[in-house]
């Protein structure tokens, strides 16, 4: 049978029930990071901007870093206790450099999570566009790397509020440094996982969607511009995707009413999942979002909700971007 998913725990459980409930051994980093992330989603709001807060309380010497001692006392502030293998399992993943601290950036990383599929598809795209570039002596097409000429090429930055001063070449190779990130080789270039990477850092310490969407945008903004050659497009706003998702949940308990939550929404699926595959294509969550009446040939003026916000809906739906929905994913979502 598939491990329980966290959405599936009961609402309260500590991190330790829901290593438990997730079936993880001691010492299982992933498992741990989710139970912790769990813990704090329950707790809303109030959990997740309480990891910036409790830190900066443990930082006693005001490093910006905690050690063993204070990173426990950080997580127990935010009523999170994990048994020592699992803490020191924790810890060590933190700890990007192994140095024995454990700094802002590398804390709230952990904690927050990794970038939602919509972020990390943008961030993608930008990489693959770059890529795409044959340098001026041939090369690079494609390669996969990324190097100081591909990022100048299109990299958008305001010079007179950002380089104090320094050379375009310095400028350029600061950023190619934070491109590569503590997990990089530094070897002058940047791989796809460095750069998932880099933006990994940037996305944990940004709580809004469309908030990092403009970062990103603004920042690559030749890629986003046709007049300039570029053709990539930005991602649907979240409140339009927000819209659509309310009104699909009211469409589903208005077709359910009487059933309890599990069977109502055990019969969902099964009526979106039209060939019995045990899984949802994108093909039949449109259809059903048509038999829904919530979208009607991608015509927004008839439905309010076109082919790119349902596509964004049913790419918030699969996080591991398979390209279809499990139950499990349908029930999280």
């Amino acid at each position: 049978p598939p491990r329980p998913m966290l959405g599936d725990l009961p609402k309260g459980a500590s991190a330790g029930q829901s290593m438990q409930a997730l079936g993880a051994s001691p010492g299982d980093v992933e498992a741990i990071l989710e139970s912790v992330r769990a813990a704090l989603r329950q707790r809303g709001a109030v959990g997740i901007k309480g990891i910036g807060t409790n830190f900066r309380i443990c930082d006693t010497d005001g490093s910006g870093r905690l050690n063993e001692e204070e990173v426990a006392k950080c997580l127990r502030l935010c009523k999170i206790e994990l048994g020592e293998a699992d803490f020191r399992a924790f810890f060590s993943f933190c700890d990007a450099n192994s140095d024995g601290l454990v700094d802002y950036d590398e804390f709230i990383k952990a904690v927050r999570g990794r970038m939602s599929p919509m972020r990390k598809k943008l961030v993608v795209q930008v990489f693959n566009a770059i890529d795409e570039r044959q340098r001026a002596d041939g090369s690079g097409r494609k390669d996969g790397k990324l190097t100081i000429d591909d990022l100048q090429a299109f990299y958008s930055v305001d010079k007179a509020a950002t380089t104090g001063g320094k050379s375009d070449t310095d400028v350029l190779n600061a950023m190619l440094q934070s491109f590569e990130g503590k997990r990089g080789n530094h070897d002058g270039t940047v791989t796809l996982n460095e750069w998932i990477d880099n933006y990994e850092e940037l996305s944990a310490s940004v709580e809004n969607d469309d908030n990092f969407v403009l970062i990103v945008v603004k920042a690559w903004q030749n890629l986003f511009d046709p007049a300039r050659g570029g053709n990539l497009t930005p991602p649907v706003p979240s409140a339009m995707v927000d819209a659509i998702e309310a009104k699909l949940v009211d469409a589903i308990r208005i077709r359910s009413s009487g059933s309890s939550e599990t069977r109502k929404l055990e019969q969902v699926f099964k009526s979106f999942d039209k060939d019995n595959s045990g899984f949802i294509s994108f093909d039949e969550f449109r259809a059903a979002m048509e038999r829904f009446g919530l979208a009607t040939g991608g015509n927004a003026g008839v439905s309010g909700c076109t082919y790119e916000i349902m596509l964004a809906l049913f790419e918030r739906y699969d996080p591991d971007s398979s390209g279809s929905l499990s139950y499990t994913e349908f029930i999280c979502g």
